[in-house]
């Protein structure tokens, strides 16, 4: 069997691979080569394709409920001898009387059953709004405002008179003489949006079915809610879509997606809003810090101390960082910050207690009986942990509601207040694991021990058995949520796999890991401190719109802090048209878009969503820019009083704009090669976390041709790109900057990491760190280098048993570090050689003394591209609203923008509203557009004459 190491490069997009066979005596390049495929992003688009695809599959979701209810109740009025379907199908196509008349008309007086009918489609069509938590809500947060002030808009309109019906308001409020439907619908460019409570359109549904039952015996009580059932009755988010009895379907309620623990495969991954799950995320953060024992001079956390730590956070609800560090000194121990502490996420862990103590204490009961129970018994959870349970399964408030009640202790109050309680989200652990760690940390075991105890006991205890030599299909739902990873991933474990089939099980495998290792030590400090300000930055944002919007401070949502910061940094402009905007206040709690927070240049070209590439700006300018930069789509005038505004913002000694947010604003089209360099750039990014997720898939599930202890090995991104620089000097593929826009780079990167051992990759990081160490001190003889230097030579006598002189060496003079292949530079300079396609074969043979023992005979570089799947027909059209036959051949019906048509487009135009035909007819007598004629008329919308 084939001895070899498998080197991967894995990013987005591609994965170079590559085999090292042999030892390190006559290890060689046996093959490599470079895998392409689509990331799953739609550079057109600013989202992924998965996003778009889940967009048009919810609107299609949409419309397929709403026919499937129109087709029972044609149905069932079929079958209770009402009106026939056809007839129904017959009225739809010749009628175009106003339906809001016909409902009012029939309050008072007989119907035909075919308006019956119509009336019946309309309440399917429309059925009003159910607020999710109707039943018990009485304070509104920032996201629900807009609903709620287009329900109270309709609501002063439908009270004010004592109307019936909600269609006698429409008639009465909304329809003006001459026109032949009311003007109802909530277009974007109104100033005033509303919204019709369901309950309201129920009873109009019971009123009318009671009147013309006097006239229709079939309409009997039990038809009348059999009709009700069919038009009004929604499925429980629990459920999800489709049948909730079918085991097969394919997408189930969330309760069946949540996810089982990486560390306890049978269990499901515990809720985040629990008393177990807080604790969990308090002693996590805790275990960010050192703790010094003031005696014997020990970092070292005293169990009396952990246990005073848990208990005074069950206690109170709530645990400072001031309260843990006088806590800790009590006992003798010293608290301090490492390089992963953060003071402020101990309060962002707490996220249920605090709440559910201050609802306990509001309905008059005893904090203390709940938290004098044993809180972490997986076997018989606590109140406390029951009530997190269960509002965190149950998002439908009847339901929920029905589940809470089982608790036999629950009260009235208490229910009320939990069942208005919106919350969400799960832990990555189940509730077992979590109660572990816990324990663990009170007998002074702090969780980054712990895991790493958790994580190696894991390993040791996977059977061979349960490896295989080929890895199966990932089945994990974390990564399935996330396509592009999902992607990544599982193009990896193909690649894997077809390897193993043509060359056998690896020895070993190495992956990269991208890292901030090649950023300088002043470099990371200057990030680190402005992380922080920008956190604290953050925090005094959503005070300040917590303040003026009345709500709390969690409310404060992503979309309003940006809205916040963007408005003040463009002195509350519209920075497209620098019209004046409209008061923070009405801009933070706006939902009809008429103010947007845009990407500048769109973001699925530079993938960057940071304020850099935002901007604050009316909605309809929004609209007219679509997927362009700003200069693309502004007129003359508009562009030269941009550009004048936008120097001056970002010439100001207090510069109000970046210098990355200048060059995106003045980005003359989507064609910049530096902006694409840019985008290309990102691919790091999710690197990282792709690769350690592949470090962890690839132990636990495929077999090694190796006793290693550690068969696959991380690699970091910075000491990839300094050996390929060391060992590759004199190629093309050494050089400083790479060429990138040759996918051979991926291969090339992947021989360089298959070449690195766990050994020379301690040398080159230990490098890094003494040369940031003399840079910063300008000197190698301070004692902070010395001491590590020594360290360093310890380590690998050590571990690796390196001899001190050779590795001190190694540390001083880093283009002396081996590679694993002897005459790599000479071997990939053949083995790469494009140019001279026709010298391959001869200077391969020359070199290798022969190809007989290769598995695969060396060929030329090949570069690899997955096809996409292309579909045809009616699934390749995004929004098709039906298909249908004309003169004998099947056409796709779209919907089109009134604005946008030309009189060439009469010809197709389908549709069944005569009055919109003739206005169309008679502005296309004048004007060569629709826009053209709104333009002259300063028109917002299109009305029928």
């Amino acid at each position: 069997m084939l001895k070899y190491r498998l080197g991967l490069d894995i990013g987005i997009g591609s994965i170079g691979w590559a085999i090292i066979s042999g030892d390190s005596k006559v290890a060689r390049i046996e093959n490599f080569g470079v895998r392409i495929f689509e990331s799953g992003e739609d550079p057109r688009q600013n989202e992924r394709k998965s996003q778009q695809r889940r967009g048009f599959r919810g609107a299609r979701r949409l419309i397929r409920r709403k026919k499937h209810r129109k087709e029972r109740i044609k149905g069932h009025l079929q079958n209770i001898g009402l009106v026939k379907i056809e007839e129904l199908n017959q009225y739809f196509e010749t009628n175009n009387q106003d339906i809001y008349e016909i409902r009012v008309k029939a309050l008072n007086e007989k119907i035909s059953p075919k308006e019956i009918g119509a009336c019946l489609i309309h309440f399917a069509n429309n059925r009003g709004y159910k607020d999710f938590y109707a039943l018990e809500v009485e304070s509104l947060d920032a996201e629900e405002e807009a609903d709620y002030e287009a329900l109270n808009n309709f609501d002063k309109l439908y009270k004010s008179s004592n109307f019936r019906t909600p269609a006698e308001c429409i008639l009465e409020k909304f329809k003006k003489d001459g026109q032949p439907y009311p003007d109802f619908r909530n277009n974007h460019f109104k100033s005033v949006h509303y919204l019709i409570n369901r309950e309201y359109l129920k009873n109009e549904m019971h009123q009318i079915l009671e009147e013309q039952s006097k006239y229709y015996e079939c309409l009997s009580s039990a038809n009348i809610e059999r009709l009700d059932a069919i038009i009004f009755d929604q499925r429980d988010f629990e459920d999800g879509p489709g049948d909730k009895n079918d085991a097969y379907r394919r997408y189930k309620g969330f309760l069946l997606s949540v996810g089982k623990c990486m560390y306890y495969k049978d269990l499901d991954r515990g809720f985040r809003s629990t008393v177990i799950s807080d604790v969990y995320a308090v002693i996590n953060t805790l275990s960010q810090y050192r703790y010094e024992d003031s005696e014997p001079g020990d970092y070292y956390l005293k169990p009396e101390a952990a246990r005073e730590l848990v208990q005074t956070l069950l206690k109170t609800g709530n645990l400072t960082m001031t309260e843990a560090k006088k806590i800790v000194k009590k006992h003798g121990i010293t608290m301090s910050k490492s390089d992963f502490s953060d003071d402020s996420a101990l309060s962002k862990a707490i996220k249920y207690l605090k709440v559910i103590k201050n609802m306990i204490e509001c309905c008059g009961l005893d904090w203390n009986g709940f938290i004098s129970e044993d809180q972490f018994d997986v076997d018989n959870y606590s109140r406390l942990h029951q009530m997190g349970e269960l509002i965190s399964k149950y998002q439908t408030p009847k339901r929920r509601k029905d589940e809470l009640k089982k608790l036999s202790w629950m009260t009235e109050p208490l229910l009320k207040e939990l069942c208005a309680k919106k919350i969400s989200g799960t832990s990555n652990v189940s509730y077992k694991y979590m109660c572990e760690a816990i324990q663990a940390f009170m007998n002074g075991e702090t969780y980054g021990n712990f895991q790493a105890n958790k994580l190696k006991e894991r390993q040791e205890n996977i059977s061979p058995e349960y490896r295989s030599m080929l890895l199966k299909t990932l089945d994990d739902p974390e990564i399935k949520d996330n396509p592009v990873v999902f992607r990544a991933i599982n193009e990896t474990r193909k690649l894997i796999n077809a390897i193993i089939r043509k060359y056998g099980s690896p020895e070993c495998i190495n992956l990269e890991v991208a890292s901030e290792l090649n950023r300088s030590f002043t470099e990371r400090a200057v990030i680190q401190k402005n992380q922080k300000e920008n956190e604290k930055n953050n925090d005094r944002v959503k005070k300040e719109i917590a303040d003026l919007l009345q709500i709390e401070v969690g409310d404060a949502s992503g979309p309003q802090i940006d809205k916040y910061k963007l408005y003040y940094q463009q002195n509350c402009k519209c920075l497209y048209s620098g019209k004046t905007l409209g008061d923070i206040e009405l801009v933070l709690r706006d939902k009809s878009h008429r103010y947007e927070v845009d990407h500048i240049v769109p973001y699925s070209l530079i993938l960057d969503n940071t304020l850099h590439n935002k901007a604050l700006v009316l909605g309809n300018e929004n609209q007219v820019k679509k997927q362009r930069t700003p200069l693309m789509y502004m007129g003359n005038q508009q562009k030269e009083d941009f550009i004048a505004r936008i120097n001056e913002m970002h010439n100001k000694k207090q510069k109000q704009i970046s210098d990355k947010k200048y060059k995106y604003l003045m980005l003359e089209n989507l064609n910049d090669e530096n902006m694409l360099r840019d985008w290309k750039s990102r691919n790091i990014n999710d690197t990282r976390y792709i690769t350690k997720y592949l470090i962890g898939y690839l132990k636990s599930n495929l077999q090694f041709n190796s006793n290693r202890p550690e068969p696959v090995y991380g690699i970091k991104g910075g000491i990839t790109s300094k050996f390929r620089r060391i060992w590759l000097r004199d190629t093309n593929w050494g050089k400083e900057i790479k060429d990138r826009e040759s996918y051979l780079n991926h291969a090339v990167d992947a021989v360089v990491i298959a070449n690195l051992t766990p050994a020379y990759v301690e040398i080159s990081s230990d490098n890094m760190k003494l040369g940031q160490m003399s840079r910063r001190y300008r000197n190698t003889t301070n004692d902070e280098y010395q001491k590590y230097l020594k360290d360093c030579l310890v380590k690998m006598s050590e571990f690796y048993g390196f001899k001190p002189e050779y590795t001190q060496r190694l540390l001083t003079k880093t283009n002396r570090v081996p590679s694993f292949v002897d005459q790599l530079e000479k071997e990939v300079a053949i083995r790469f050689d494009e140019e001279n396609p026709e010298l391959f074969d001869e200077r391969v043979q020359a070199f290798y003394g022969g190809v007989s023992d290769f598995v695969i005979k060396p060929h030329l570089p090949i570069v690899s591209q997955k096809q996409e799947r292309k579909y045809r027909g009616k699934i390749s059209d995004a929004e098709p609203i039906k298909v249908c036959e004309i003169d004998g051949v099947l056409m796709k019906i779209n919907r089109a923008n009134i604005s946008d048509l030309k009189p060439k487009d009469m010809v197709r135009l389908r549709t069944a509203d005569t009055d919109l035909i003739e206005s169309l007819e008679e502005v296309f007598e004048t004007f060569p557009t629709v826009d053209a004629y709104l333009k002259t008329y300063n028109l917002k919308q299109f009305k029928t004459v």
